[in-house]
């Protein structure tokens, strides 16, 4: 089988000037002895040369199609094999304005009989000297190959047939990928096929297509790698495998969300924030699987997107951070907000830099985006990645340090799980973002390579979210948000949902009270003596806390936030601590009022019994720490019982 390449046979003088052809002896491809005929083979290999008996030279270099699935569009693809003699015609730009063909053409010296032998011309555009041209790229050219085509026929030129781009990445054999200047959409004229070679091969035809002397070509079609791979099966089936797993993870997303309206309505918070950013992340990851281009929508979709979904596992990372602070105070946690501050505003600050290079084209401002991109960006997500890590053993540490209630305990579970998918979410972003910045991006399995890291890092991140922080109204993953909402909607019917709820509450309650007559009875039990009101503040750990004027007989109090620095108190104390990130709180004692009825009054006409058959802390308040929600009464709700919070 013959192997597809471009064969360029192409004539220059070795003297300025000729001498008549009758004194000349010919040989059998058309030229004189005095003349050197050299042929070029542009077939998929290495570079080679070969001398032949005469003054012949064979040098092979690598051509091939545009990259036909990336525009979707059927006309750039070859869909004929074609095969023909042609002389190169390098494009010229007219000064002074924006991305303009010139008409002026070459004035050539023809050789006797090599016009007769020309069968089509090939029109050679310089990239570099396009982008310099203010050309956003080869669709802003392509548009006016009709005209130029008008113009080389009303010159005596032979018809137009190729045009011929040169690339602009460092590949030699795989160039012509995903990551060349395209621009959009390109709409092909009819009758003329566009065909790419390498960088080493357009600065090779820059200095050949000077002159007066034509340069003859025989130019053969050829798919390309990136044509032919994309074809394969096998790489087919890998992406495919990622869309399909990419889309089973957007359905149940979609699922999740919907059922958090059903079950709760809408109370935006820190969870909903990463929620939306997971959803808005995944459609745009099947989006850019299923089209299989970097077109300039696409690329802004992506940075866009980007910049939400990690902006959002800041965000979240944030408030972490601010509960282990509680949990345990030192100068690294406190160090970490400002370094997650400074995260986000790079990650504002490298997006719009993406987005500005990719509408605009400056040189100086792409080498500062490649060297931010390739060094700069993945240092970042690697940094970001190990306080994720970090965060997860603290939350670790905390599990033993402090005692809890089992719910607690499995809640503290699932977002120490979350935290360890972070990082291998952010390891495999840093990976793909310092392979995207090299020669690895233009090749094919580069490519692949690069698309695999991506998609897998987007899983990581944002599939677990709604499998982990499970979002379903049931007694161990109801919030407290949805327990204020069924109040003041007043859905007091005894459903399952209810009927569940209210009994985990009722043990939960009856948890605290046996954990309060413990604090008062445990020979580890600390007072103080409580001379100023204590200051409230959400973050606390959910221990109990009671006003000065409302002192047991034992004068005792329990352990506040404040006092876990205070070298008169261990940590290993046995205290109670209630941190529930997923799960309601008891109910609290509030006085009832228009807009809202109390839990108790919730479980009492759902058929239960109340939670205050056992010991009942009757001035006691206790304090839940959230990680994900907002909803947190303020200390004015302490302060003042009959407050409500909305």
């Amino acid at each position: 089988m013959e192997k597809k390449g471009v064969k360029v046979e192409f004539l220059f003088s070795t003297a300025p000037t000729l001498t008549p052809r009758s004194n000349q002896s010919i040989n059998p491809f058309g030229c004189s002895r005095g003349e050197k005929l050299v042929e070029i083979n542009m077939a998929k290999g290495p570079i080679f040369f070969s001398t032949a008996k005469f003054v012949y030279e064979n040098v092979t270099y690598s051509s091939h199609d545009f990259y036909g699935n990336f525009q979707k569009n059927a006309s750039i693809v070859s869909s004929n094999f074609y095969q023909f003699s042609g002389v190169f015609i390098k494009a010229q730009f007219e000064a002074n304005t924006r991305c303009r063909l010139s008409q002026t053409l070459p004035a050539l010296t023809w050789p006797n009989g090599v016009k007769g032998q020309v069968e089509g011309s090939v029109v050679f555009v310089d990239t570099e000297e396009l982008l310099e041209n203010s050309c956003y790229g080869f669709s802003a050219v392509v548009q006016q190959l009709d005209d130029y085509a008008t113009v080389l026929e009303g010159s005596q030129f032979p018809k137009l047939k190729v045009a011929l781009f040169s690339s602009i990445g460092p590949q030699e054999v795989e160039f012509g990928g995903p990551y060349e200047p395209y621009s959009g959409r390109i709409h092909t004229p009819d009758n003329i096929q566009l065909a790419m070679v390498s960088k080493s091969v357009g600065e090779m035809l820059v200095q050949k297509t000077v002159g007066p002397s034509p340069f003859v070509a025989t130019i053969t079609q050829e798919p390309g790698a990136w044509n032919i791979v994309d074809t394969s099966y096998r790489l087919a089936l890998h992406r495919w495998s990622l869309f399909v797993l990419t889309f089973f993870a957007l359905i149940y997303a979609f699922y999740q969300l919907i059922n958090l309206f059903y079950q709760e309505g809408w109370q935006f918070d820190t969870r909903i924030i990463l929620y939306i950013a997971a959803l808005i992340v995944l459609i745009s990851s099947l989006i850019s699987l299923g089209i299989r281009g970097q077109s300039k929508g696409i690329q802004i979709l992506t940075y866009v997107s980007w910049l939400i979904g990690f902006s959002a596992y800041s965000t979240v990372q944030f408030k972490w951070g601010q509960i282990i602070s509680k949990l345990f105070p030192n100068i690294l946690f406190k160090s970490s907000f400002f370094f997650i501050i400074f995260v986000m505003i790079n990650y504002v600050v490298v997006t719009v830099l993406n987005i500005v290079c990719t509408m605009v084209k400056f040189e100086k401002l792409e080498v500062a985006r490649e060297y931010i991109n390739a060094v700069y960006l993945p240092l970042l997500i690697t940094l970001q990645a190990m306080l994720f890590f970090y965060y997860a053993l603290m939350y670790k540490r905390g599990m033993k340090a402090f005692p809890m209630t089992s719910r607690t305990r499995v809640s503290l579970e699932k977002l120490a799980l979350l935290l360890i998918f972070a990082v291998i979410g952010f390891t495999f972003e840093a990976i793909s973002q310092f392979l995207s910045n090299g020669k690895l991006v233009s090749s094919v399995v580069g490519n692949v390579l690069i698309l695999t890291f991506n998609t897998m890092s987007q899983l990581a991140l944002f599939s677990p979210v709604f499998a982990i922080l499970s979002i379903r109204g049931t007694e161990d993953t109801a919030t407290y948000a949805a327990i204020l909402q069924r109040n003041r909607n007043g859905s007091l019917s005894s459903t399952p949902r209810n009927i569940s709820t209210s009994q985990s509450n009722k043990s939960e309650h009856m948890n605290h009270s046996q954990s309060l007559a413990h604090m008062h009875t445990s020979s580890h039990t600390h007072s103080f003596s409580l001379n100023k009101p204590v200051t409230m503040n959400k973050y606390d750990l959910g221990v109990f806390k009671q006003p000065a004027d409302a002192l047991t007989s034992s004068k005792s109090v329990s352990i506040s936030l404040e006092h876990l620095n205070s070298p008169r108190f261990s940590r290993i104390d046995d205290i109670s601590t209630i941190i529930t990130p997923l799960n309601p709180p008891p109910p609290r004692r509030r006085e009832k009022s228009r807009s809202q009825t109390s839990i108790s009054e919730l479980l009492t006409e759902s058929g239960l019994d109340s939670p205050n058959d056992g010991p009942e802390p009757n001035d006691m308040e206790f304090r839940r720490v959230s990680f994900l929600e907002n909803d947190s009464d303020s200390p004015s709700d302490y302060n003042n019982p009959k407050s409500s919070k909305r």
